[in-house]
């Protein structure tokens, strides 16, 4: 039981602070649950990319599978419901007050300054999720030190970066295709 409490008061705690959508809420979600040992940072990254092809937000989505992993079904439907209660209410209160105060020059100055707040922490959550896929969750300073790197994953990146910057190929087919490569390649 004392689990349970656990993880509904993270995913409270969480959801209270994540300003940015639920990318934002990744780095989080990772901090949250890799450093205290309840999931490792592979099956994280795993929860995250089914988390991204499971219709709905991703946020919710990864409360649910992070949910499932740690507690069963039981912490599935609690860590959705935690994750998505207190914002919930706050939007429900905001949206009371928004129309008369949209135009305050404080409320326009604070929305500014929690956007690139935002763009950091996803850059951050990016460069975590290189290091588990290219380097099994190294750091970036372990290249230097030698760290198994894996240039399979990183090719794999490069090319479908490239795909999605220079086509109009969709990104869901660009997914399943490194999906076909990744079942050959790992």
């Amino acid at each position: 039981m004392r689990e349970l409490w656990e993880l509904i008061s993270v995913f409270l705690k969480i959801s209270i602070f994540s300003f940015g959508g639920g990318y934002v809420m990744i780095g989080y979600l990772q901090h949250e649950f890799v450093s205290r040992g309840w999931i490792s940072a592979n099956d994280f990254a795993n929860i995250v990319s089914i988390s991204q092809m499971t219709p709905g937000p991703i946020g919710i989505n990864a409360a649910t599978f992070i949910g499932f992993t740690t507690e069963g079904y039981i912490g599935a439907v609690l860590a959705s419901v935690a994750v998505a209660l207190l914002p919930f209410i706050m939007v429900l209160l905001v949206s009371v007050f928004y129309d008369k105060y949209k135009s305050n020059k404080f409320i326009q100055n604070v929305l500014k300054g929690i956007r690139p707040a935002c763009v950091g922490l996803i850059i951050i959550v990016g460069v975590g999720f290189f290091e588990t896929a290219a380097m099994d969750g190294g750091g970036i300073l372990d290249i230097v030190k030698g760290a198994a790197f894996d240039i399979r994953a990183v090719i794999l990146f490069a090319a479908s970066l490239f795909v999605l910057l220079r086509t109009k190929i969709s990104s869901i087919w660009v997914m399943l295709a490194s999906l076909a490569i990744g079942i050959f390649l790992f």
